[in-house]
């Protein structure tokens, strides 16, 4: 192939790469419009991640858990309560 060839595909591909971003913007918007509501009802953080393609994929985050974090017996599942079954129980 020469150059006269190649010039009008280039020229398309640019005008093409706007516009396939957008689509997928929307995409995105419109695929997960239902969990963003949810999450932002809940009061969760919301990530916009890049996926596959240029596809995102969002991810929800419920700022409750970060107090869990540091807490060692959260880790092990125990609870300060008493559990059933323990040799006090009646």
């Amino acid at each position: 192939m020469n150059e006269i060839t190649i010039g009008p595909w280039s020229g398309i591909a640019i005008r093409i790469s706007p516009w396939a971003s957008q689509c997928q913007q929307e995409l995105y918007d419109r695929v997960h419009a239902a969990g963003d509501e949810h999450g932002c009802r809940q009061a969760w953080l919301i990530t916009k991640n890049t996926g596959r393609f240029g596809f995102g994929t969002p991810t929800y985050r419920d700022s409750r858990f970060d107090s869990r974090r540091g807490d060692p017996g959260a880790a092990q599942g125990s609870s300060p309560a008493r559990r059933l079954g323990d040799p006090d129980d009646d």
